[in-house]
């Protein structure tokens, strides 16, 4: 999509009137970052300050702590992880079972970070 709009753009074709339909999250529920405070990786037994607005998966990545992901968007649901304590908020949850999200997982692609949160990655 990002190819397609970038070259309407340089034939003059699209600007601001232009608008991409994200075919692939569905609508995304406005979030409510706060500032971050700290992830805690209880398999991988390190703690680590997240950036304010960064995702779990993000934070993993940041600093060398392996999590199987697949689409990036919470919709594959490859990386769904148990939340011990602490709260995210999701961007989307398509990817999760009910019995996932009554059971406490997320989907760490597009999970935001509020406060402390020990997951069990």
């Amino acid at each position: 999509m990002s190819v397609i709009s970038k070259m309407l753009s340089s034939l003059g074709i699209c600007g601001a009137g232009c608008h991409q339909y994200d075919c692939f999250t569905g609508e995304k529920q406005p979030l409510d970052v706060r500032s971050a405070d700290r992830v805690v990786f209880m398999q991988s037994e390190k703690v680590f300050a997240a950036s304010v607005g960064s995702t779990l998966l993000e934070t993993a990545e940041k600093n060398g702590i392996p999590m199987p992901y697949g689409c990036r968007m919470g919709i594959c649901g490859t990386c769904a992880t148990l939340v011990l304590s602490g709260a995210v908020l999701m961007d989307v949850e398509g990817g999760l079972a009910i019995e996932q999200k009554n059971s406490g997982y997320v989907l760490p692609c597009v999970s935001r970070i509020k406060g402390t949160v020990v997951v069990a990655a």
